[in-house]
């Protein structure tokens, strides 16, 4: 028998141990990675996760998360890009009721997973105790920590900006240049979220400060290894 219909739905979600109230300043300009035509969009951004479905190596949940995500990016993501016929040309998404540039939470969670990677792979005569226990990152970042809100608002109706710059490749016909260019949110801007975790034992409020530390070295965005998109950051830990 179906249970009775409820008169509220219950949206509280899981507690977490702790949550903390973050909020990045830029020192360097942070390009926007979002391929500004939807063809392109959908062939390389959707693809790469339709590909990464295929692995054999991921468990239930790892599944779940990537059938999600691949079903926003189908349903919700293409409608929020500032679409152009140019290829090579990466932007934001757009709110439309919030009339602002946003990025998804999904940028915060795989910068972490890119710092704690960085942060394990310090030699050991270095390692620190917090250190010590970052083992399967990818997983304790899927199911232990969580971004919100879903739309990271950047307080900015346009860019403030374009950035050209040449890309090289070496391919079967010899070394190629291309010129590739993305729109971009000028140094000393600002934007906040909030990171949940839920267990502080896997995370503790230290080795995830000392994540967000990497983000002076390595920021978000396009072209990181030309030092862009690098920031400082205040936090504030609530329990």
């Amino acid at each position: 028998m179906a249970p009775k219909a409820a008169d509220k739905w219950d949206d509280t979600g899981t507690k977490p141990d702790y949550i903390a109230h973050v909020r990045v300043k830029l020192l360097e300009p942070m390009l926007g990675t979002v391929p500004k035509n939807k063809k392109v969009y959908e062939e390389y951004i959707i693809e790469k996760i339709r590909k990464e479905l295929l692995r054999k190596d991921l468990d239930a949940d790892q599944r779940k998360g990537y059938q999600e995500v691949l079903a926003a990016a189908e349903r919700e993501e293409k409608e929020t890009i500032v679409e152009t016929d140019e290829k090579g040309y990466t932007g934001f998404h757009f709110d439309p009721i919030a009339q602002q540039l946003f990025v998804y939470d999904y940028w915060i969670r795989g910068f972490l997973k890119s710092a704690l990677d960085a942060l394990r792979e310090r030699k050991n005569a270095n390692k620190g105790e917090d250190e010590a226990k970052i083992t399967a990152y990818k997983k304790l970042v899927d199911k232990q920590v969580f971004v919100y809100p879903r739309r990271i608002l950047l307080g900015k109706d346009i860019p403030d900006g374009v950035l050209e710059r040449p890309l090289r490749a070496e391919t079967a016909q010899g070394p190629r240049v291309c010129l590739a260019k993305s729109d971009y949110i000028k140094a000393g801007s600002e934007f906040s979220f909030d990171i949940h975790v839920l267990n502080k034992s896997k995370m503790p409020q230290s080795l995830l400060t000392e994540c967000l530390r990497y983000g002076k070295e390595n920021g978000l965005g396009q072209f990181r290894n030309g030092s862009y998109g690098q920031f400082i950051f205040q936090v504030q830990f609530e329990e």
